[in-house]
């Protein structure tokens, strides 16, 4: 379904944009793959900031104060 979808529509309207964000490598490489030119493709990771310390386990309930990270 998703190979139709881009067949009929979605691959006009990828090549029109100015611009594409992708969300992670691999995606960025099927849109290579697929004719996109790099100088459209943005690479904008979806996550989280992982801290480069963890508070100690159970600090919330020792304290009673959530940790502010």
């Amino acid at each position: 379904m998703k190979r139709l979808y881009h067949a009929v529509l979605g691959g006009a309207m990828l090549r029109g944009a100015s611009r594409l964000i992708a969300t992670a490598d691999q995606e960025r490489q099927e849109l290579l793959n697929g004719g996109i030119p790099d100088r459209k493709i943005v690479v904008r990771r979806n996550g989280i900031d992982v801290p480069a310390e963890f508070p100690p386990q159970a600090a919330f309930v020792t304290n009673g104060t959530l940790p502010i990270m």
